[in-house]
């Protein structure tokens, strides 16, 4: 009887766990008729530490960090050798560093090195050589777009003759300084264009919602929305005047509901959208030649809970319909906020907040219908997550990739530019919030991320039985290969992308 009970008590254990298998087997529908936004690309920016790196550090740190963030080549076994990054933003510094303490920033790695004399009034690109050597070597590694985005005006422009405005909500740059202004940006580039060096988008404004004063520790000024379109219609003049090809990125709002919100704590700095690409706005600047047909928001302070994570972007989604000749970029993120899932503070190079970051690139993808997305400082010293690879001050043997790299790798190194999202569907059962699937279609290829946040592994029966190339992130993987038929299993808390 003793026997029996146990063979009752095996078979029973049997029968559930087959029904929990079965419960995670699920089938991927793809709908190729129905097709979203084009992807232009995915990046990250040189921001502050590049120009200490590219010009301190020795020379294989460097290829290694540039290996890891522009390469598309593979290993033995098939797995990426980097993240193959499709764009790249240059900051144009405005000159904090010559100042030293009198910057009034206090970390030294925050302070960028000024490339305006204000004594001849041209510009000396070689002032940023660390910065250049990455630029370079983006483009040997086959990166094709570029970015140069300016936090603030050269301090020989600023009314205080600072980098920072001194906690000010307008611009830090007197109305006569306009022209000027946009003389700099434009010989910026043409001393570029001579070192073969062309961008694709210049960014005059950075977050021009917060008041960026002492406590900020970085550069930056505030700027109206009147004062934005003065200075974006002085570039649009200068630029067709020089014959410069380069389009002049609009907004680089703080957060998302800057981009629409007309009732926000940030008056005449709000309602962004509708301010520079309405007809009726009176800073209307949509119809001027330079201008680029894109929007650019930061996604800071908007992904938590899952509620606003998703509303939010909702909004942007519904509301980029209304200006259908424009396409949205996310072009800032970093993991700043402090809320349940997450805190800012604390390096982590694990698992858990590249999970985080790619459920929050899953929505800006498939609900904001982002054309781009990229992240804020390539590499960090800071015990912070705001880094795709970890250096150290002192010690410049050190450098670390982080699972954020490669996270964000699932997307890059394989959505590439020109692709377009098409509709991905999971049938079974499963939740919905842990496990999410997005699709993208070239003539030749079509990429499927699937992002695992839950704690069991998933089944999933693909369309077809072609024989598909696997990328897999988890704790222990980074886009590590494998190869799969007409079935793929899903590991827990990972980040998969089959090619086909």
């Amino acid at each position: 009887m003793k026997r029996l009970s146990v063979i009752f008590i095996t078979l029973l254990s049997c029968v559930q766990l087959w029904a929990q298998e079965s419960s995670s087997s699920l089938q991927l529908h793809l709908k190729t008729s129905e097709r979203h936004q084009l992807i232009d690309h995915f990046g990250a920016s040189d921001a502050w530490s590049i120009q200490y790196v590219g010009k301190e550090w020795g020379e294989s740190e460097k290829k290694k960090m540039a290996q890891w963030l522009f390469s598309k080549e593979l290993e033995k076994d098939g797995s990426p050798k980097g993240i193959g990054l499709s764009t790249w933003r240059f900051n144009i510094g405005a000159g904090s560093a010559a100042q030293g303490d009198a910057s009034e920033i206090k970390d030294p790695w925050r302070r960028s090195f000024g490339i305006y004399d204000s004594l001849t009034q041209e510009v000396k690109i070689t002032n940023q050589e660390g910065q250049l050597w990455f630029l370079k070597k983006a483009k040997e590694l086959g990166v094709e777009h570029f970015t140069a985005f300016a936090n603030s005006p050269p301090i020989a422009l600023t009314k205080n003759h600072l980098a920072h405005g001194n906690g000010e909500t307008s611009l830090n740059l007197s109305k006569e300084n306009y022209s000027h202004y946009a003389h700099f940006l434009a010989q910026f580039l043409i001393e570029m264009e001579k070192e073969e060096l062309h961008f694709n988008l210049i960014s005059p404004f950075n977050e021009p919602q917060w008041d960026w004063g002492k406590k900020n520790g970085q550069e930056g000024t505030a700027a109206h929305n009147e004062e934005m379109a003065a200075v974006i219609r002085e570039m649009d003049a200068t630029f067709q005047q020089n014959k410069l090809k380069t389009k002049i990125e609009v907004a680089e709002s703080a957060q998302y509901n800057y981009v629409y919100d007309p009732s926000s704590n940030r008056p005449d700095r709000d309602h962004q959208l509708w301010n520079f690409f309405h007809p009726e706005s009176a800073n209307y600047i949509g119809d001027l030649k330079s201008v680029s047909p894109t929007f650019s928001a930061h996604a800071y302070f908007t992904t938590s809970p899952l509620s606003k994570l998703k509303s939010s972007r909702q909004v942007i989604g519904n509301l980029m319909k209304d200006y259908k000749n424009l396409s949205f970029y996310q072009s800032e993120y970093c993991l700043l906020e402090n809320n349940e899932e997450v805190k800012g503070k604390g390096k982590d190079l694990g698992i858990d907040p590249a999970l985080y970051i790619a459920k929050v690139m899953h929505y800006d993808l498939t609900i904001a219908n982002a054309s781009s997305w990229q992240w804020w400082i390539a590499v960090s010293p800071y015990d912070y997550k705001d880094g795709l690879i970890y250096v150290d001050k002192k010690d410049m043997t050190v450098v670390e990739d982080s699972k954020c790299l490669w996270a964000l790798g699932n997307y890059s190194r394989f959505v590439r530019p020109g692709m377009q999202r098409i509709t991905a569907a999971l049938e079974g059962q499963y939740d919905e919030d842990q496990l999410l699937v997005s699709a993208y279609q070239s003539k030749k290829q079509t990429v499927i991320v699937i992002v695992n946040l839950a704690d069991e592994p998933y089944d999933i029966t693909m369309p077809s039985k072609k024989q598909k190339q696997v990328y897999v992130t988890s704790s222990t993987e980074s886009l590590k290969h494998q190869k799969c038929g007409g079935k793929l299993s899903i590991q827990s808390r990972s980040i998969t992308t089959i090619v086909e």
